[in-house]
């Protein structure tokens, strides 16, 4: 005759059997990407399998139409792509959301009891792998320093981009192909110099410039000013020596 489980044994099952039905969060992987994150919802499934007591492995279902949390607020994001494969942390609570996640935010009733349930979920970008790891800088294709706080995109491609600010208040910004700046009004105030280095610079508009213009050529169809001074001789002031009448030239100016 089989031994019967005690009230301690049985009490203990059930509450094994219960809790593996509550969801805290898990790690799962993005399988679908909807309306490009116009909504923030994206299919993901957990990767972490279900380990039964008989031994066998069952894959989770995927959980649908999950919300997407990036750092944000009503005025103010810092949004990026999502893809297919990348990784996520699921967290799932303790109160059913699908009121709320239709709602505007306020506080709201939901419609059923559920409490951490599978379909509660929400999910936090960022987790990755050890081998992942995009702060890895065998990952990168650009130099990377662990030390530096970083936004890059398109992270070991050809198109890697990114914006790097250094531990000694050095910002650099990278990009392999064009750098442009929308404003009304641009403001540059560098305290000890101001170096540009490209093969060709066009200016577009007027240009007012106070102080000492130093160049070795000036190559120009027409230049108008008030008065220039080339060798120490003003343009607009000097006169000639020895000027004489007929077909010879006059002097040098003074």
């Amino acid at each position: 005759m089989a031994k019967q489980p005690t009230h301690e044994e049985l009490l203990k099952a059930a509450i094994w059997s219960q809790l593996s039905r509550v969801y805290t969060s898990i790690p799962c992987i993005i399988v679908t990407v909807h309306d490009n994150l116009e909504e923030q919802r994206v299919d993901v499934q957990p990767c972490i399998n279900l380990m039964k007591d008989d031994g066998t492995i069952e894959e989770r279902g995927v959980i649908l139409n999950v919300p997407v949390m990036f750092p944000s607020s009503s005025t103010s994001a810092i949004t990026f792509p999502l893809n297919v494969g990348d990784n996520v942390a699921c967290l799932f609570s303790m109160r059913a959301m699908e009121v709320f996640n239709e709602s505007d935010g306020k506080p709201s009733t939901p419609d059923n009891y559920a409490k951490f349930n599978q379909k509660d979920a929400y999910c936090i970008p960022g987790l990755q792998t050890r081998r992942a790891s995009v702060n890895n800088p065998a990952n990168h294709r650009l130099t990377h320093n662990t030390k530096d706080l970083v936004v890059c995109h398109n992270i070991g491609t050809a198109n890697e981009v990114e914006i790097r600010l250094k531990p000694n208040g050095d910002m650099i910004v990278t990009s392999p192909n064009k750098v442009e700046v929308k404003c009304k009004t641009a403001v540059i105030n560098a305290t000890t110099s101001l170096a540009v280095t490209s093969p060709n610079t066009t200016w577009n508009g007027n240009i007012v410039h106070n102080g000492t213009l130093s160049t070795t050529t000036v190559i120009a169809t027409s230049v108008t000013a008030t008065n220039v001074t080339g060798g120490g001789k003003s343009l607009s002031n000097h006169v000639h020596s020895n000027v004489q009448s007929g077909s010879s030239n006059s002097g040098p100016p003074v």
